[in-house]
C-alpha cells in the first residue's frame, strides 16, 4: 500500500514514470524523498503566512520533495531538532524587510518593519545548512536574508514599474530573483540580484 503523504506519493509515481525528481546527493536515503525545511513566512501576520506557505509546500511536493514546516514560535532547541532531520532549506518570501542594522545601514523611510521571529529561525537554518553543506534556495526575501547572512548588503528601495506595495499582500508575487550583473572586487566574486521586492541585493559574496 502506498504511503498517504503527498510527497511520498509524488516520489513513488515519479520513480515509476522515470520522471526527474529533486535530488540531493549523499544527504538522504535515496528510497525516500528529501526533506526540505521551509520556515513559516511571517511570525506575526498569521493570515498572510497561511496564504503564502501552501505555494511553497506545493512546489516542493511537485518536485518530489517532502516539505517540513518550521514554526517561528518554538525555542531554538526545538527548531534545531526539527531541522536536524532535513536535507535542504527553502527560504520563502515575506512581507517584512531585512533589518538594515544587520548590514550596518540606516533605515530608509520606505523600508518595511523587520520580522525578528522569522530572522531568528532563518539564521538557525542557514547556520545548520552551511555547517553541514545542505543546499539552500532563497526566494525574494529569503534570498536577501541569505545575502546579508553571508556579509552582503541591500539597496533598501529601488524605483521601478512594479507595484511592490501590492506584492506585499499577494503571497504568490514572490518569485526567485535573477542575476543582473557580476562584478569583481578585491579578488572576491560578487553578484548582483534583482527580485520582485522593492529592495535589491547590493553586494553578494559568492
Amino acid at each position: 500500500m502506498e504511503d498517504g503523504c503527498p510527497a511520498r506519493r509524488a516520489w513513488a509515481y515519479a520513480r515509476r514514470a522515470g520522471t526527474p525528481v529533486l535530488h540531493i546527493a549523499g544527504r538522504y536515503n535515496r528510497s525516500m524523498p528529501p526533506r526540505i525545511a521551509i520556515p513559516v513566512p511571517h511570525s506575526t501576520d498569521a493570515e498572510y503566512a497561511e496564504r503564502a506557505l501552501p505555494q511553497y509546500v506545493h512546489a516542493v511536493e511537485m518536485a518530489g520533495g517532502e516539505p517540513v514546516r518550521i514554526p517561528l514560535d518554538q525555542s531554538p532547541a526545538e527548531v534545531i531538532k526539527l531541522i536536524g532531520h532535513c536535507d535542504a532549506v527553502l527560504l520563502p518570501g515575506s512581507k517584512a524587510d531585512v533589518d538594515p542594522t544587520k548590514y550596518k545601514a540606516r533605515t530608509d523611510p520606505k523600508t518595511a518593519p523587520a520580522d525578528p521571529g522569522r530572522d531568528a529561525v532563518d539564521e538557525l537554518l542557514l547556520r545548520d545548512a552551511y555547517d553541514l553543506r545542505k543546499p539552500i534556495l532563497g526566494i525574494c526575501y529569503g534570498l536577501q536574508i541569505l545575502n546579508v547572512f553571508r556579509g552582503g548588503t541591500l539597496l533598501q528601495h529601488i524605483e521601478s514599474l512594479v507595484n511592490h506595495e501590492a506584492g506585499k499582500s499577494v503571497p504568490i508575487a514572490h518569485t526567485a530573483a535573477k542575476p543582473v550583473r557580476e562584478i569583481g572586487r578585491s579578488g572576491q566574486r560578487q553578484q548582483k540580484y534583482r527580485g520582485q521586492n522593492h529592495d535589491e541585493n547590493e553586494d553578494s559574496p559568492m
